[in-house]
């Protein structure tokens, strides 16, 4: 990739079709324009920031790159339907975030819930894809798994400070990622 300057985004925000406002960052391309528009779909406790390095060389390259934060999370707004957490609901919010920004078709680049989110947008609308890039996700999803994860994301006590995060992190998956 080549150096890059820093570059920068606009933050910008549109509302669902069933209320919250959500938050996204749009990262223009630099240069002439080389590809399809980018977008990138976090995780379930991530926001856009998890984008920050890698949206500016993907833009430095001459794509437009749009990176959302999901209901809940970042700059966006929380639902107080809480039945509405869920990749089907996020899957539609992307759709509309697609029509919003006026994006036809876009590359997809998701990480965990966000490969869940693009691969529910892949099956219902596949027009829109060039191209997927899946990463923290497997064909199987297994029970144990999605236990483990909502044990860890189910504490309502908050660390108190980086280094108890930091610890707890390491304990709680010390099993899995040892």
């Amino acid at each position: 990739m080549p150096e890059t300057e820093t570059i920068g985004y606009s933050d910008h925000f549109f509302t669902t079709s069933d209320g919250p406002r959500l938050h996204y960052r749009d990262y223009d391309p630099v240069g002439d324009v080389r590809g399809v528009p980018v977008v990138c779909l976090h995780g379930l406790t991530r926001n856009v920031k998890d984008f920050e390095d890698l949206a500016p060389q993907i833009a430095a390259l001459g794509r437009r790159v749009i990176v959302i934060s999901m209901r809940g999370r970042g700059l966006s707004d929380f639902d107080p339907q809480t039945e509405r957490y869920q990749p089907l609901i996020y899957a539609i919010d992307v759709v509309s975030l697609l029509d919003e920004a006026g994006l036809d078709k876009a590359v997809f680049i998701g990480t965990s819930m966000g490969a869940l989110i693009a691969l529910i947008i892949a099956s219902q609308q596949s027009q829109r894809f060039a191209a997927a890039v899946l990463n923290d996700i497997g064909p199987e999803i297994s029970s144990a798994g999605l236990d483990r994860i909502m044990s860890n994301v189910s504490s309502r006590d908050p660390a108190k400070d980086w280094d108890e995060a930091a610890r707890r992190t390491r304990s709680d998956n010390q099993d899995v990622f040892p």
